[in-house]
């Protein structure tokens, strides 16, 4: 989906706060965040107020420095735009339009009481919205279009309402009592499966009606879901229009067991409404969740909603904790993720420019994935790449690789730094009282790419379990390999040796894979 000048790319990286991006003094620590994880993008907000402080008078001069720090640092920017929606609310909608009740219509409770929300049944709302983001990527085209600085542009922020489980103003109730349209309720119909589907039978698959009507219960957040989806997919044509780069949404996510609508933005595209945004606004590219839960059931829930044939897995927005670290690793290697970005990037580092001691472990993951990145472009959606991540009391995880079978234990299997002996001074050592975690590559079925934290033991066969293995390999060798190096991957995904491992550092059929030694590049004997 993403492309600089013609060649796919990977985006990853990290997102600025919500008000870093004002003034280049700010965003700074942001760029900062971004290259101490070594990432390729920063994804930065564009802020309608800032853009267009007087109705028809637009100023790029925040845009252009964006542009200006990106292109310094060489990253590329994936540009959010707060205008109408930014968490459910209006927050960065200019002036002009917050003090104009009347033209640009709220969103109202159901006791009448406007909310800080505007109404996507507003249509003065919507084409001043889409009037600056058209002057936006008009803008955009003219300033970068040769450089391609920006590679896509977030439409909104986690769009929906928040607080309410709806808009009750009377736009908003006719629509929930007209008829749905037909063309949705023939797509509903094919679905087959899936949370719309499920309300509609549920409902007795009634061909015609208002949403209570066709949909029950659920009518009335997903004809929010349509009407918002509809808002945005305007806007996207326009913008389009003039520049014709990947536009996307993200959302705020609706979890398993606490579904609640105005908990969530209410009609922002959740688990339970995909189906209609998917429908409804065919000009976005993808919908991305930003996913914060550290839970892996629940991030597996995630991953597993949004990852669909008409639907990559993009992570715009995560964690920087070590369960984050983790997740992460999976998302590339179990999910096929397109893109990963951590939410804050800014506050990585302290005051001294250094890692804070909670985000070292995400830092040393993403490290990691960045010195693999063009090979898992190449081997996404393969299953040859492979996550090694260390569960809470796991003691091991085991890999079935097309002819050997791999251990990762998660015990102190070698010397520590306290008791190592001289002759192995230069031996591969991991950093005890981390979490082991990486990522290996299978680019062949003799040919293995390592990068992380961990010990990989490698048997032939598909037989012996991860204690077999274990056990061979502290008695004898039972794999042969050709050669053992460290060094680094090209753009192009070419390997070059920096160190080459044999003896003592090379035996016994394992392999370190440590933060210290970039990547590890195991062939073994056929």
């Amino acid at each position: 989906m993403f492309h600089v000048k013609g060649k796919p790319f990977m985006p990853m990286g990290g997102q600025s706060k919500n008000s870093s991006a004002y003034n280049a003094e700010e965003l700074a620590s942001a760029i900062a965040g971004v290259k101490a994880l070594g990432g390729n993008t920063l994804e930065a907000p564009v802020y309608w107020e800032q853009v267009e402080p007087q109705e028809g008078q637009f100023d790029f001069s925040s845009v252009d420095m964006l542009l200006e720090e990106c292109r310094k640092h060489e990253l590329q920017l994936i540009v959010l735009w707060f205008a109408t929606w930014k968490n459910g609310e209006m927050r960065y909608c200019p002036g002009w339009v917050k003090r104009d009740k009347q033209r640009f219509a709220r969103v109202l409770r159901s006791d009448g009481v406007p909310m800080n929300i505007l109404s996507a049944f507003c249509e003065e709302s919507l084409q001043a919205d889409t009037r600056a983001f058209r002057a936006l990527m008009k803008h955009l085209k003219e300033a970068d279009g040769d450089a391609q600085t920006v590679i896509a542009v977030q439409v909104e922020n986690e769009p929906g309402i928040l607080g309410c489980d709806r808009d009750y103003g009377h736009k908003a109730e006719a629509a929930l009592a007209g008829a749905v349209s037909s063309e949705l309720l023939e797509h509903v119909k094919g679905l087959g499966k899936g949370f719309v589907w499920d309300a509609w039978k549920k409902n007795g698959s009634k061909e015609q009606g208002g949403w209570k009507d066709v949909f029950g219960v659920a009518g009335g957040e997903f004809c929010t879901a349509w009407s918002i989806a509809k808002y945005i997919d305007h806007i996207a044509v326009e913008g389009r229009a003039e520049y014709n780069i990947p536009l996307y949404v993200n959302a705020w996510l609706s979890f398993p067991g606490w579904p609640i609508p105005g908990f969530y933005p209410s009609g922002g595209p959740t688990r339970n409404t995909m189906d209609i945004w998917k429908f409804t606004a065919p000009h976005l590219d993808l919908i991305a969740p930003d996913i914060y839960s550290v839970n892996f059931s629940d991030y597996k829930i995630v991953c597993e909603d949004y990852r669909r044939p008409d639907n990559p897995l993009f992570v715009p927005e995560s964690g920087t904790d070590g369960l984050n670290a983790r997740n992460m690793l999976r998302a590339l290697a179990d999910y096929d993720a397109i893109g990963y970005f951590c939410f804050g990037v800014d506050s990585i580092l302290n005051m001294e420019g250094n890692l804070r001691e909670d985000a070292v472990l995400f830092a040393e993951s993403f490290r990691s994935v960045m010195s693999l990145l063009p090979l898992i472009q190449k081997y996404r959606g393969t299953g040859k790449v492979h996550a090694v991540v260390e569960e809470d009391y796991q003691m091991n995880q085991s890999f079935e690789f097309e002819q050997y079978i791999g251990a990762v234990p998660f015990i102190n299997m070698g010397p520590t730094s306290e008791n190592k002996d001289h002759r192995h001074a230069r031996n591969p050592q991991l950093i005890e009282g981390r979490p082991k975690h990486g990522l290996i590559i299978e680019a062949g079925p003799q040919e293995f790419y390592l990068a992380g934290n961990f010990h990989l033991f490698m048997v032939p066969g598909s037989g012996p379990g991860w204690l077999e293995a274990l056990k061979m390999s502290l008695v004898s060798t039972p794999v042969d390999y050709l050669t053992v190096e460290e060094g680094y991957l090209t753009e192009s995904g070419d390997f070059v040796s920096t160190r080459t491992r044999n003896g003592d550092e090379a035996v016994f059929g394992g392999f370190w894979a440590t933060p210290y030694c970039g990547v590890v590049r195991v062939v073994l004997t056929p």
